[in-house]
């Protein structure tokens, strides 16, 4: 019997897979099949939730509504009904509300599902009890997210209501005032650790911190808290419940006003004890308080009195390690470090000393910082005027007497009824600020910036004001046609500030346009009613444009033409022929018009032009105070000097100590004593005195000028410079007609060295040792001079 070969399986028929793996492959493809039914039944589901909200194919429908059932808690019927099922409200079928988000993306309906789940949310929580404050903004954000649903597209910013504007709201943030705060504290870098997590710690617990609504407060809330509370509930505290919108931090969106006006209710808070504060909570309630006092003081806020590297590098602290979990200080700090704290006190911390010691390093400030622009911004081609500085140096003690005197002068100007401010254009000015700013925290006056945006949906209220604009120009400049200024004021490239009046609508406005690459603004149109001007409304109208130029768009330039009529308007409000913007930049940009005349005013950054007439009444009065303090027979009046020649003889001379008031004269009102050289022997010293220096071995660094190209940085903080070529030169001129004029030039020359080097650079060494042999030839040559050539108190280090 033949036995059969055994083939070898054919390469195109697979051998049969063990049953196992044939139980395996069924298991995971009914897994799979139950997997994708699940996933096309959520899917189906999604889009019977979203046609609740979504609105209809066939018309501008709301969302699908049951009839007989109104938008109940209970949503699960939806997934149930069929989808013949009629609309209560636009009788259409659902599959007409369902088949319109069908086309949208997965991910995109993912986002308008988690949208929908925060309007339902919000529809329950309205039915709920709430404060008016509260209910307003729950209902603005329903509005906004319902619109958001009806557009189909998951961005819900673009339906963010504009009352509320976008952060931040108020500059700079309250993150960069604890850095300016702590800018100015004398810290080593262990306190700089310390006081970082202290201000972590206080920034965290306010920005985690409840506001309380206007309604809880026990005095009567201004419109400005109100509004605060409004934004702060809507942006910071709303979208931690709302998953949908995005979350601002409180302390990234508001400033100073914010942290002012919650001061009372936010100590409250810190006071009782917290457990995320832990030990620390003494501290915090400290560096609260400090901070308070810090930021009541207007002036320590100004930009020329902080250091900015300082600020910046405290302030990237801050944000590295706002998000960060800080409950612990730094610890084990050494002894001689506490001494460099602000105070020589730390504040009330107390150490543990199970936690491990951490340490602290402020970031570099990175190259080019100062020079880099925020994005979206245009770089204008004319930068604010760099305005002179004069420093004058008044010592203390007359400071405090001249403000006593100012205070005590201010009192009895008050009980004094023959005091005539009229007869005083400064108490005019200000008295017309009072009553101005008065109207305004009343609420009868207001400032608007408003323009025509060519918007369909644009608010109808600007629409109005912008119709009594042209009306009021009309009037108030009849020689302008009306469809010309029809055509200026709705521009959309034009904007207008117009002010507004209770009971009365638009009372004045200025009609401007921004050219802000070239570092300037035009003003067009210029006018307040006639039976309004009296108020010094056209006045407070133009201090608030330019604040607003100022802080809001960087522009430190307006230029308009004023015509005849205008120009003595324009002149008071700081105007001037005299043109500093360059020609080019304007040229080609500016209306001109027929026998007007262009006018400038340059705009000083810091400046708050809408205080400025107060500002310049207390700054005159004090000054004028220091004088009479200074010199307190300078406004004695005494009788003539007739009688004295009767009483004399014939031929003797009147002393001059008999004329009333010379005695009471100290030894700045008598001169200055005479030179003790002649004029040739003067002239021939002052050279031999400027030789010596010069041959001296230590005056390489005096012998020219200091460069602005090599050291930028110089003149900055030197405003008087001098050296010796400059001497050199004035004694050629025959400048020193005195040798104190010498002797003053020597020892500022001197002064700039100490103050801009260090002690342990050459540059200091250099200086202190021609100092020393310039004190030598002082003492040779000038023995009976009465200015002084002193010394530093430190020596150089190296």
């Amino acid at each position: 019997m033949r036995s059969r070969t055994k083939r070898a399986a054919s390469p195109t028929t697979p051998a049969s897979p063990p049953p196992a793996v044939v139980r395996r492959r069924n298991s995971t493809h009914k897994t799979r099949s139950k997997s994708t039914d699940d996933e096309a039944e959520d899917a189906a589901a999604n889009l019977r939730r979203l046609a609740l909200h979504c609105g209809c194919i066939s018309c501008p429908c709301a969302g699908f509504r049951r009839k007989n059932e109104p938008l109940s808690p209970d949503r699960t019927w939806i997934r149930s009904i069929p989808k013949s099922t009629i609309c209560s409200t636009c009788d259409h079928p659902l599959a007409n509300h369902s088949d319109l988000v069908a086309n949208i993306s997965p991910a995109d309906q993912q986002q308008l599902i988690k949208i929908a789940a925060d309007v339902e949310s919000l529809i329950d929580r309205l039915k709920s009890q709430e404060s008016s404050s509260v209910k307003h903004v729950l209902f603005e954000l329903l509005k906004a997210l319902q619109k958001t649903m009806r557009s189909r597209e998951p961005n819900v910013m673009k339906t963010f209501p504009k009352t509320f504007g976008m952060p931040p709201f108020q500059e700079p943030t309250a993150i960069r005032l604890v850095a300016a705060y702590l800018s100015c504290l004398r810290l080593s870098e262990a306190g700089a650790a310390i006081q970082v997590s202290i201000a972590l710690m206080y920034l965290k617990t306010l920005n985690s911190w409840d506001v309380p609504a206007p309604e809880s407060l026990l005095e009567k809330a201004d419109p400005d808290y109100k509004l605060m509370f409004s934004r702060w509930l809507f942006f910071c505290s709303l979208p931690k419940t709302y998953k949908s919108i995005p979350c601002y931090d409180a302390v990234s969106c508001f400033g100073r006003k914010f942290l002012l006006s919650t001061n009372t209710a936010f100590q409250n808070v810190l006071n009782t004890k917290c457990k995320q504060l832990k030990k620390a909570r003494d501290s915090v309630e400290s560096f609260a308080v400090k901070f308070q006092k810090f930021l009541s003081k207007e002036y320590d806020l100004q930009e020329d009195r902080l250091d900015p590297e300082a600020v910046y590098r405290f302030e990237q602290a801050l944000i590295t390690g706002f998000h960060e979990s800080l409950n612990v200080l730094p610890l084990k700090l050494e002894l001689s470090s506490t001494s460099e704290l602000h105070n020589g006190e730390l504040n009330g911390v107390e150490f543990d000393d199970e936690k491990p010691s951490t340490s602290f390093t402020l970031p570099p400030v990175p190259d080019g910082r100062r020079k880099k622009l925020p994005k979206n911004d245009k770089t204008p081609l004319c930068s604010p005027k760099k305005w002179e500085r004069t420093n004058v140096d008044f010592p203390l003690e007359l400071i405090e007497s001249g403000i006593k005197r100012n205070e005590a002068e201010k009192a009895s100007r008050d009980i004094d009824r023959t005091f005539k401010p009229k007869d005083d254009p400064f108490y005019v000015a200000v008295k017309r600020l009072e009553s101005v700013k008065k109207e305004i925290e009343e609420g009868v006056i207001w400032f608007r910036v408003i323009a025509n945006s060519l918007d369909p949906t644009q608010d109808e209220e600007e629409l109005t004001w912008l119709l009594d604009v042209v009306k009021l120009f009309v009037k108030q400049l009849p020689k302008m046609p009306i469809e010309y200024v029809t055509r200026i004021v709705f521009d959309h490239r034009q904007q207008t500030m117009v002010l507004l009046k209770k009971d009365y609508g638009v009372t004045g406005g200025i009609c401007f346009r921004e050219f802000d690459t070239q570092g300037f603004s035009e003003i067009v149109f210029c006018a307040v009613y006639g039976n309004q001007q009296i108020r010094g409304y056209g006045t407070h109208l133009m201090n608030h444009l330019k604040d607003y130029s100022i802080r809001s768009r960087k522009i430190y330039h307006l230029l308009t033409y004023a015509d005849e009529f205008a120009t003595g308007y324009f002149k008071k409000q700081g105007f001037t022929e005299n043109i500093t913007l360059p020609y080019q930049q304007y040229n080609g940009y500016l209306k001109h018009y027929e026998g007007a005349t262009l006018m400038e005013c340059q705009l000083h950054p810091k400046v708050v032009y809408t205080d400025l007439p107060s500002f310049l009444l207390r700054s005159r009065d004090l000054y004028k105070c220091m004088a009479r303090e200074s010199h307190p027979y300078l406004r004695l009046k005494y009788g003539g000097i007739e009688h004295l020649f009767k009483e004399k003889k014939e031929s003797a001379i009147l002393p001059i100590s008999k004329i009333p008031g010379v005695n009471q004269l100290d030894d700045r009102g008598k001169g200055v004593a005479p030179s003790a050289f002649s004029n040739s022997d003067l002239l021939s010293t002052l050279r031999t005195v400027h030789r010596k220096i010069k041959e001296d071995q230590h005056s390489w660094p005096f012998l020219e000028p200091v460069e602005a190209s090599d050291v930028p940085e110089y003149y900055e903080h030197i405003f008087y410079p001098i050296d010796l070529t400059t001497i050199g030169e004035r004694i050629d001129r025959k400048y020193y007609n005195h040798e104190h004029l010498f002797i003053a030039d020597l020892n500022r020359m001197f002064d700039n060295c100490y103050k801009f080097n260090g002690i342990d650079t050459e540059y200091y060494k250099a200086g202190y040792y021609l100092h020393k042999r310039f004190r030598q030839l002082w003492k040779h040559y000038f023995p009976t001079s009465a200015l002084k050539v002193s010394l530093p108190a430190q020596e150089p280090l190296i």
